[in-house]
């Protein structure tokens, strides 16, 4: 309570304040002044401060949470692009097999050339292959 010095509205005297703090009284005049020091809206501020207070600590929580699932979104994504990566690979190898390699084989082996002919022929498409893909890996 904050205290301030009081003055008679009748005749401008300095107000004595009793001990129990209700009322003041003038020495001079004899008016008596009734003290109300009670604050109505006290309880409504306060409780519309610990509102306040309740509702800032929910958001902090809510945007620490916010954050956690941002973080995790982005390494499920990166996780998604290394395998959407490793399928691409796994995919190029698969048609590299099938178009190259393969079909290669498949033609020389049943021709009229000799057997020490053939196979190197084969080794070599296959050896071929191998170098391409590597060269093909490497670069992505």
């Amino acid at each position: 309570m904050k205290l301030v010095e009081m003055k008679c509205s009748r005749c401008g005297a300095v107000l004595k304040l009793r001990k129990d703090g209700s009322e003041a009284k003038c020495d001079f005049c004899g008016a008596i002044y009734k003290i109300d020091d009670e604050d109505h809206n006290a309880e409504q501020r306060g409780y519309e401060a610990e509102k306040g207070r309740i509702r800032a600590r929910e958001e902090a929580k809510a945007e620490a949470i916010q954050e956690r699932i941002d973080k995790i979104n982005e390494a499920r994504e990166a996780q998604l692009e290394e395998q959407r990566k490793i399928e691409k690979i796994f995919s190029w190898f698969i048609a590299w097999l099938i178009c190259f390699p393969l079909p290669v084989t498949l033609l020389i082996w049943p021709t009229k050339l000799k057997k020490s002919i053939k196979i190197p022929l084969i080794i070599i498409a296959w050896i071929a292959y191998i170098v391409l893909l590597y060269i093909f890996f490497d670069n992505i």
